[in-house]
């Protein structure tokens, strides 16, 4: 008799035992647990429960080549310094480590953000033409339009560099003789290069004592020894006393070059008797 009580119950604990291990999930106690949660182990000597498993805990798993998050991603971080997010692509030659966004807009709306042979840059969506280039001297580079307002300019009271707006090239004052009459002749010149220029110049001629003088005349011009078109050059006409001086000032002359240009100041006399000299002066204002 205790023999077949013995066996019913080993029975009986058998099948307990094979039907809790082949329990579907669904009859799981889901009290205390909220959406997402799995049985997490809480170490052996007290039971598990219901939790989110640390990421840090997570082992074996090979690392996404191209992950994909839907949503907003936030991170907080409150270091005072060292990497919040990094991203290294040293190894990439041909494109540096770059961010890669999708925007609206009906035309091209992508773009990269990367940091490529030392500069920080925007490339377009085809990942082919740099729109703008940043090194870390702080020099911008576009090739496009810059549209900005209230650009201000330097206060340390410095001259702009040679291949800034604003600088200036200049020609001090040299003096010449006027060998010949109603000629035009160089009075002096500068070189100034590619860019967008406004020139100004200043002519002082100078009759010796019996010289008469009937005109004078300057402008400037990347012409040698030629006057620029009407307008562009000042002219004094009268019956002048000898042995005077005359300062004639030119117009201000835009001139735009693709290359490094001579620029020259061309003088012209109109006198008799004896000898004329002139003096002149010749500067440029980088405009763009």
């Amino acid at each position: 008799m205790k023999k077949l009580i013995l066996a019913v119950l080993l029975a009986a604990f058998s099948i307990f035992a094979s039907a809790t291990t082949l329990n579907p999930v669904q009859l799981l106690n889901p009290a205390g647990s909220s959406s997402g949660q799995t049985i997490v182990s809480t170490g052996a000597s007290t039971a598990p429960g219901w939790g989110n498993v640390p990421v840090a805990n997570v082992t074996g798993a090979a690392p996404s080549a191209s992950p994909t998050f839907t949503g907003s991603a936030v991170i907080n971080s409150s270091a005072v310094s060292g990497n919040i997010l990094a991203l290294n692509a040293s190894s990439n030659t041909a494109s540096g480590a770059a961010i890669f966004l999708t925007g609206n807009g009906a035309t091209t709306p992508s773009k990269y953000i990367r940091v490529f042979g030392g500069h920080l840059q925007c490339v377009n969506s085809a990942n082919s033409t740099v729109i703008c280039d940043l090194d870390d001297s702080g020099n911008l580079t576009l090739p496009g339009t810059l549209t900005a307002t209230g650009i201000t300019g330097t206060t340390s009271g410095a001259a702009p560099a040679a291949s800034d707006i604003g600088s200036v090239n200049q020609q001090t004052f040299s003096s010449v003789n006027i060998t010949t009459s109603n000629t035009n002749q160089n009075l002096t010149s500068i070189t100034v290069g590619a860019g967008v220029w406004d020139i100004t110049c200043n002519v002082l001629y100078a009759a010796a004592a019996t010289t008469t003088t009937n005109a004078l005349v300057a402008g400037v011009s990347t012409t040698s020894a030629t006057l620029p078109s009407g307008g562009n050059y000042s002219q004094l006409t009268a019956n002048f006393p000898t042995n005077a001086a005359n300062s004639l000032i030119c117009p201000v002359q835009r001139i735009n070059v693709t290359t490094n240009t001579t620029v020259y100041l061309v003088g012209l006399a109109i006198f008799g008797t004896s000898t004329m000299s002139a003096t002149g002066f010749l500067r440029a204002l980088r405009v763009h």
